[in-house]
């Protein structure tokens, strides 16, 4: 594995699903170039957004990370359709090449979302996209960074589709409270590891009772709608 990275160390951008991101050395982890010269980056929600997100849905993108999630999407739902939000300053200049290499301009707004508006803390880890609201054991330190509250995104972007990996997050953002009756589709990855495997169920639970139905699951990957699914859209 590691002489394929050696062999694959002057290769600068990677294509998946009809898009293409920059994957040189010195620009990305080398765990993230790894799942991406496999193939297999963020390859769980990739295949459920394919799956579920139809042209001119707004797309409401909660945790970017390099963009790679974002840009499939935007392939689907069409240029300004996604609005995403990322916590990790560190990630931005990532993100916005990764759009500019699609030929796409991304509309990103640094910051986290929350269950209300304000100041939250952050742990910013080495590895740029592990860093996490939550607190977590490893080498982080701790910042102040800009919250959004999860109702007042909806009011404004009023999206059809939410995605959202948010490290642990999912539970306070998708909560009781969280005001998704005109939300179609939901694409979610759960971390048990960091939040409970009792708390992720629950979650889930939350959302089935909430009228959602739960078309697919990958992991700790889940794919939410309302809508009927097709048996094409499965395959």
């Amino acid at each position: 594995m590691i002489g394929d990275l050696k062999r694959l160390a002057g290769v600068k951008t990677v294509r998946f699903d009809g898009v293409a991101v920059h994957a040189a050395r010195n620009e990305l982890p080398f765990e993230v170039r790894r799942l991406l010269f496999r193939g297999i980056y963020e390859n769980k929600e990739r295949e459920f957004v394919r799956k579920a997100v139809k042209r001119g849905d707004r797309v409401l993108e909660v945790g970017c990370g390099i963009g790679a999630v974002s840009l499939v999407v935007t392939r689907m739902a069409g240029e300004g359709q996604v609005w995403s939000l990322e916590a990790n300053s560190m990630l931005e200049p990532v993100i916005k090449r990764n759009y500019a290499l699609n030929g796409w301009t991304p509309n990103l707004r640094i910051a986290a979302v929350s269950k209300v508006s304000g100041r939250v803390s952050f742990e910013v880890d080495e590895n740029i996209i592990s860093s996490s609201m939550a607190s977590r054991a490893g080498r982080r330190r701790t910042i102040e960074i800009e919250a959004v509250a999860i109702s007042e995104l909806v009011d404004e972007i009023r999206p059809d589709v939410i995605i959202a990996d948010v490290e642990g997050a999912e539970i306070e953002i998708f909560d009781a409270d969280a005001p998704l009756d005109r939300v179609r589709t939901i694409v979610l990855e759960l971390h048990p590891k960091i939040v409970g495997l009792q708390a992720t169920d629950q979650l889930v639970d939350s959302l089935l009772g909430r009228g959602f139905d739960l078309i697919g699951r990958r992991g700790n990957v889940v794919w939410l709608d309302r809508a009927a699914v097709t048996a094409s859209q499965l395959t």
